[in-house]
């Protein structure tokens, strides 16, 4: 696991930092600036499938594919 935090480190992914009350652990926290990449990627991706789905999909479709993601989340849910 180590090998894998150090090269996530090295890329500027995570931090890691001492735990303050057990120095025996070590904390690792997603750096800002890869939070920063990390959202802007996901808003890209959203704005595609918005986009896909509005220019692929009639008005029919695409309530017909909402209730399936209700009905889908119900399950997840259970």
């Amino acid at each position: 696991m180590r090998i894998t935090v150090a090269g996530l480190e090295t890329l500027g992914v995570v931090k890691g930092e001492a735990d303050p009350t057990d120095g025996r652990k070590t904390l690792i926290h997603l750096t800002p600036t890869f939070r920063r990449t990390l959202k802007a990627s996901r808003a890209a991706k959203e704005d595609w499938l918005i986009g896909a789905l509005q220019a692929q999909l009639s008005p029919r479709e695409q309530a017909t594919l909402a209730a399936a993601v209700e009905l889908l989340q119900r399950l997840a849910d259970s």
